[in-house]
């Protein structure tokens, strides 16, 4: 009886500690992993019941449909054209605006080009897309989610340039 007390204590302290640590999970490749990558050592502790770890991958789903539609509405909205000396200076200051205003500093060096999934691609295949990408590039886990994610898509789905 007291080793099984001592277990549930562990448990207990083990699951209220993985709580504290938890962030959303676009805050950073780092919190997308743990959130959604269901081999993560962090991503166990969090999710030891069935029903969260349903819960959990859900969300995971939803965020990248929300994800995926943006993408795909901001390509049909972006002029396809590069952008003015006027555009890039507001492109700059839109971006010093975001770090200032809400610390996010997107650092990463990657072109704006389309992305094309293809309709039957379903969001779990998206997640282990994302996942495969952010572990191939560990030294980027500290940017914001949204960032890694785009670049993780655009490596994986690029447009097929038409000749």
């Amino acid at each position: 009886m007291t080793k099984l007390t001592i277990v549930l204590v562990m448990l207990t302290f083990s699951s209220l500690w993985a709580q504290k640590q938890s962030t959303t999970l676009w805050e950073s490749g780092n919190a997308f992993l743990v959130h959604c990558d269901e081999s993560n050592p962090q991503w166990i502790a969090l999710h030891w019941d069935t029903a969260n770890r349903a819960a959990q991958l859900n969300a995971c789903a939803l965020w990248l449909t929300g994800f995926r539609q943006g993408v795909e509405l901001l390509q049909q909205l972006r002029p396809p054209k590069s952008p003015s000396a006027a555009e890039a200076r507001a492109n700059k200051e839109d971006a010093q605006f975001l770090e200032k205003q809400y610390g996010i500093k997107p650092n990463l060096e990657f072109n704006l080009e389309n992305i094309c999934i293809a309709e039957d691609i379903t969001n779990d295949q998206l997640r282990l897309v994302v996942i495969r990408w952010m572990k191939d590039n560990p030294t980027k886990l500290t940017q914001h989610g949204a960032f890694l994610a785009y670049a993780a898509l655009q490596s994986a789905y690029p447009c097929k340039s038409t000749p």
